[in-house]
């Protein structure tokens, strides 16, 4: 059974590619230069780039989720380099040790993908703890359907409202940040 629609993060990919992985690192002060370069190569559609530095950049933090989400990214979509679900599993993984979300959220997309929706729901689970609207909304379908979990409307309804909830946080967010680059 498919539960699809879910969110996979493509479309947001195809309408805000830049955006996400730009507001993702652009908050974290403590990364180097080379991840700002990495940045500034992925906006300039120079994917292998920016996987270089990106690369160049996790031998020095090796522990920095920022970065191994964003080369998992290319991995999962094969930006710069051939698809390997595999690797980008791998990175993810790296980055959802250290608690972060969007991370958790690629593992529950490449999982429900594959049919695994009871590790899709683990991985949304987790995510949508860090208040990640995708995760909360593809959380609530599983409830809603009950795939990969047992069916409950109560949980349901309880992450379809966070989901919301979050989204507008997020979006919020967004707004306030694009409005102090005018």
């Amino acid at each position: 059974m498919s539960i699809f629609p879910i969110f996979t993060g493509d479309t947001k990919l195809r309408r805000l590619k830049t955006t996400t992985i730009t507001i993702i690192l652009a908050l974290t002060l403590s990364q180097p230069i080379y991840a700002q370069s990495g940045i500034d190569e992925f906006n300039a559609g120079n994917y292998e780039n920016a996987l270089a530095l990106w690369t160049q950049g996790l031998k020095a933090l090796p522990d920095s989720p920022e970065l191994n989400y964003n080369i998992g990214k290319l991995f999962e979509k094969g930006l710069g380099t051939a698809v390997d679900t595999t690797r980008a599993t791998q990175y993810y993984l790296n980055a959802a040790k250290r608690n972060y979300a969007p991370a958790m959220f690629s593992l529950g997309v490449i999982m429900a993908k594959n049919g695994n929706y009871k590790s899709a729901a683990k991985w949304w689970l987790k995510a949508s703890q860090g208040d990640l609207p995708e995760a909360q909304y593809n959380l609530a379908r599983l409830y809603s359907d009950g795939v990969g979990v047992e069916p409950d409307l109560y949980k349901a309804k309880f992450w379809y409202k966070k989901a919301a909830q979050s989204a507008m946080a997020k979006y919020q967010l967004l707004s306030a940040v694009l409005d102090q680059s005018n």
